[in-house]
């Protein structure tokens, strides 16, 4: 009931936001319809979540951000996705529906269209938070999602990645998109050491017997992780 009514109360709070738009900013159709794609998008993740929108955290609004990257949308659509919510969450504040904005530090998910740049440390630092990293599996988690979020790679080119793809020299792993071309994708120091974090203390144990030697990540059955296995990561 209480879930019920929190959702209630942000639709009610979504529609007054969009006649902000319409109205006293002006905005075209197109855009207004776009950002209602997107807060509909939004609650939907948060009440599979059982998250009140109206109270939804930083976390569970870059764990969104990662969904939707690994649904595919595009680079711009993640990064309009971003400036909706902190828009609408500073339209909430300013309607005292609650004190904070928690999407203000947000930022998209980084998916450049050629080789990545290397993201900056105070990127990384407000990335997911999310996973547990007193277990094997969840020190790979916060791994997958470094990579996922902070190098933009594609969860097939993430699921595809082998030890030796990591380069720690030089900060960098090479993947192999569509058609098995080669590039390599810079990952910041956060992002490595998250990664060697994992390799040395949690890789092994996240192994199985007759699982492949060459996989960097696995899944809870010892087998390479698949595209799959990422996406529930993502969405649990």
């Amino acid at each position: 009931m209480a879930a019920t009514a929190g959702v209630r109360r942000s639709g009610d709070a979504v529609e007054d936001f969009l006649r902000h738009l319409g109205g006293e900013r002006n905005l075209s159709q197109n855009t207004v319809a776009a950002y209602r794609r997107d807060l509909a998008q939004f609650i939907e993740f948060c009440a599979r979540l059982h998250v009140d929108p109206l109270r939804a955290d930083a976390k569970a609004i870059r764990r969104f951000l990662a969904q939707r990257m690994t649904l595919g949308d595009a680079r711009t659509s993640i990064a309009r996705k971003a400036s909706c919510l902190r828009t609408y969450y500073r339209f909430v504040v300013r309607r005292k529906l609650r004190p904070d904005n928690p999407a203000a530090l947000v930022t998209a998910p980084k998916r450049a269209r050629t080789l990545p740049q290397v993201i900056k440390s105070s990127q990384v630092d407000r990335l997911l938070d999310l996973p547990p990293d007193d277990d094997p599996f969840g020190t790979r988690d916060r791994a997958l999602l470094e990579i996922l979020y902070g190098a933009g790679v594609r969860v097939g080119e993430l699921a595809a990645l082998d030890l030796e793809d990591v380069d720690f020299a030089a900060a960098r792993l090479r993947v192999f998109g569509k058609g098995r071309k080669e590039r390599l994708v810079p990952l910041g120091q956060p992002g490595m050491d998250s990664l060697r974090r994992y390799i040395t203390h949690a890789r092994g144990r996240t192994m199985r017997e007759g699982s492949p030697p060459a996989a960097l990540f696995y899944n809870r059955k010892g087998r390479r992780i698949g595209q799959r296995d990422v996406r529930a990561m993502v969405e649990k």
